[in-house]
């Protein structure tokens, strides 16, 4: 399981916010907290205009530089390879909102942190994280960066990228080249 990602596949996405959705059930986080951020990008303009949109939540790094900051040990990694939030721990110092390059970990209303967890318990059943299994595009996918093979590419936004390791592939799609009249 270490070597499973997640896959974002911008291109396939519409912005239809399911993924959303169905964290937000899941992690019954409240009102206005969100694990999971979808950007629209516009380009061009009219009359040919592209939307794009950008998936962005934790992506569990290989070297997750939120863990080490946490004066009280909250953070950890697991063998499987998920970042785990220990809430019962967390004073709520913010530390690890200020080392976390994606702005992946919030502080709820009640002064303490808190992050996607990775649906270990949907891992463990043999399952897809909530936010994959909820998207009707498929522009989720969790799996092996092996299986993925050599499709087009793009790196994560580059927040020091080298230095966390996120564990994402984000999939480039080339922009539909314009049809001829």
């Amino acid at each position: 399981m270490p070597d499973q990602r997640f896959i974002v596949d911008s291109g396939a996405c519409t912005g239809c916010l399911a993924c959303v959705a169905a964290c937000l059930d899941r992690a019954d986080l409240g009102d206005g907290a969100r694990f999971i951020r979808l950007d629209r990008e516009e380009r061009g303009a009219f009359p040919e205009v592209s939307i794009r949109f950008a998936i962005s939540h934790c992506w569990h790094c290989e070297r997750p530089p939120c863990v080490p900051v946490c004066p009280v040990g909250a953070l950890s990694r697991t063998a499987e390879g998920l970042v785990q939030l220990d809430r019962a721990l967390c004073t709520g110092c913010g530390d690890c909102l200020a080392a976390c390059p994606y702005n992946a970990i919030l502080l709820l209303p009640d002064d303490r942190a808190a992050k996607c967890d990775g649906c270990p318990e949907q891992l463990a059943a043999d399952q897809d994280p909530v936010c994959v299994r909820a998207c009707p595009m498929r522009a989720l996918a969790f799996g092996s960066a092996a299986a993925f093979g050599d499709r087009p590419r793009v790196a994560a936004p580059d927040y020091g990228m080298d230095r966390v390791g996120p564990r994402a592939i984000l999939l480039h799609r080339r922009e539909r080249e314009a049809e001829s009249p």
